[in-house]
């Protein structure tokens, strides 16, 4: 299906920008915070690069109260102002917006969703396939034959898609949410209702009328509740409801204003976006554009070679990379490469909260070190951060460019934190070392090194330092942080070699390690990120069942013991069991030594 309009749910994808970013704490020169302004983009350029034939508009919520704070004034009454550095990057947001030739909504007294779901309408009488990009459920009841939602993680749900997420159809999704309320938005529902509840009802008896009207039939405290709760069910359905009657003009959905280049170039520019800015190929634009920004050129920084004394470390050189041209010439030599050794230097072994300080690779016998976030007093220029971020997306991102490391579930996690999703992982040495040796407790890098190299690595402690003392690794100097991260992709290609051979002797094993283990590192991140669901429904039950259970046995151990008893107690038991009143049973002895 070929979409030809996204409605962008802007506000939704603001508030994941920024706080997915905010430890990063992203700025300008002049230390404005850009940090949600990139997010945002970032997720533009993403669905602009995805679906290329796309016309998309960006709906943002008004400020102050709508329809909804009349009818319930606790509607959303719980949730906190939204931070200072978040609103700073607002107004600017809508500013880049409008020059990257997108249109912008933000309609007074208006929720985006009613702008979405009027402008969807519009969509669907004019057979347009349209995605809406928003990880709202509230939006579910628009997907229809020619409206799909896309949420945050990239799922994409038609109608059958809808059913398998929510259990019910999209027409029923206003019913479902009337009735369970939404914590989120402060939306009461029924007290004691939750999904599996609302959908029985919803599949036995239909609609939220339909469920009032046969509310008798309900028993329990559930139904009494439900019978109690009309007024507030009404009230809920009218909040989640969404209007279709937003004044706005259909022919906006297949007008496009266009880019203002000149525009564009200047706010990225002011906001330190300069990859995006070189993306603009001003050389070849109009002397206005040209005009309207101030190109600047930086001396490339020397290369540094280093390489240690150890023979194989001797094979392999080792770059610094501080500068755009020898940038460059990684990025190509990683796009044309079949395979390479990754890592991450990072400021925490926390994968969650970890904030990467630099990128190492490995390509054939180079190696290279790119810092861009090293910060001590009198640290030397590194490139900008998001620049060599969005480089490197598409190429990590690639699964047919192979990538060997050392525990890649934690690099794809950090990597995660940026919305960037690792693919092609054909190798781990910890892992490949712990197919072959499940018994080991140690499979770090500098255990294995010693292991099958006979090789001393250089450790954390060693360039940080340790205890209270020891610092970060952005803290870290260069001279000292740029040959250890090399020596971790030197060392990881080793041991891959060395592991690559002995797997290979036990053709069971390595088929294991390929088919499950490696594929199972995806698996896991997703799992460790997300957390597992549980069915709390069948928890009950079996919880239920297992009560009986032992409620049938403790009856049976009272009808042999000729009365109750308390079958915790160590000494009332031994007295069922071994006294003359009891049954008798002789005790075993312990065998003297």
């Amino acid at each position: 299906m070929s979409h030809q309009l996204i409605l962008l749910d802007g506000s939704a994808f603001l508030f994941r920008a920024y706080f997915s970013t905010l430890s990063q704490n992203l700025t300008n020169d002049d230390g404005f915070p850009t940090g949600a302004m990139f997010g945002v983009i970032n997720a533009i350029k993403h669905l602009q690069r995805k679906y290329p034939q796309a016309k998309l508009i960006a709906i943002f919520d008004a400020k102050g109260k709508n329809h909804r704070h009349e009818l319930y004034p606790q509607y959303k009454a719980h949730r906190k102002p939204a931070d200072e550095e978040l609103v700073m990057q607002i107004e600017p947001l809508y500013e880049i917006i409008r020059a990257m030739g997108f249109h912008f909504m933000c309609v007074p007294g208006v929720e985006a969703d009613d702008v979405i779901a009027t402008l969807s309408r519009c969509a669907d009488e004019n057979k347009l396939k349209t995605i809406i990009a928003s990880g709202d459920k509230d939006l579910m009841q628009l997907v229809s034959d020619n409206i799909t939602q896309l949420n945050m993680k990239g799922d994409l749900y038609d109608q059958a898609g809808v059913v398998e997420k929510m259990g019910v159809r999209p027409d029923q999704i206003l019913d479902l949410l009337a009735l369970t309320g939404d914590s989120a938005d402060n939306i009461p529902g029924v007290p004691s209702v939750g999904p599996k509840t609302a959908i029985k009802w919803l599949d036995q008896f239909g609609g939220i009328e339909d469920i009032k009207t046969n509310a008798d039939q309900i028993n329990g405290k559930v139904g009494e509740k439900l019978r109690d709760s009309f007024e507030l069910l009404d009230l809920s359905y009218q909040l989640v409801q969404l209007k279709f009657d937003v004044d706005l003009p259909c022919d906006i959905l297949t007008e496009e204003p266009g880019p203002d280049n000149a525009k564009l170039a200047s706010l990225f520019q002011q906001y330190g976006f300069s990859m995006w800015f070189k993306q603009l190929n001003i050389t070849n634009e109009s002397p206005a554009l040209k005009s309207a920004v101030q190109v600047t050129t930086e001396p490339l920084v020397d290369v540094v070679e280093n390489v240690p004394s150890n023979d194989f470390m001797a094979d392999y050189s080792q770059t610094l990379v501080l500068d755009n041209q020898t940038f460059e010439t990684l990025v190509q030599r990683l796009e044309k490469s079949p395979a390479f050794v990754f890592d991450l230097e990072t400021t925490s072994l926390d994968y969650m909260n970890a904030q990467i300080v630099g990128w190492v690779f490995l390509v054939d016998k180079d190696s290279f070190y790119v810092p861009v976030a090293h910060d001590y007093l009198d640290a030397p220029k590194q490139l900008n951060f998001a620049d060599v971020l969005e480089k490197l997306r598409p190429i990590l991102e690639n699964s047919t460019i192979h990538k060997i490391g050392q525990n890649l579930k934690y690099d794809t996690h950090v990597l995660a934190n940026y919305d960037l999703s690792l693919k092609g992982i054909s190798d781990d040495t910890m892992v490949k070392s712990y197919c072959l040796n499940s018994v080991a407790t140690r499979h770090n890098m500098d255990d294995l090194a010693q292991h099958y190299l006979n090789y001393q690595t250089i450790h954390f402690a060693d360039v940080a330092g340790k205890g209270k003392k020891q610092i970060t690794f952005n803290q870290v100097g260069l001279e000292q942080a740029f040959p250890y991260a090399c020596e971790d992709v030197i060392v990881t290609q080793e041991l891959n070699q060395v592991l690559d051979s002995d797997l290979a002797q036990y053709p069971k094993l390595a088929k294991l390690y390929q088919t499950l283990e490696i594929p199972l590192i995806e698996v896991l991140v997703r799992m460790e990120r997300n957390g597992v669901e549980l069915d709390v429904s069948a928890l009950n039950i079996q919880q239920i069942d297992i009560a009986a259970q032992m409620k049938d046995i403790e009856s049976q151990a009272f009808e042999l013991a000729g009365d109750a008893f308390n079958l915790e107690s160590p000494k009332q038991i031994q007295q069922i069991l071994f006294s003359e009143d009891g049954l008798g049973l002789e005790a075993k002895k312990k065998t003297p030594k």
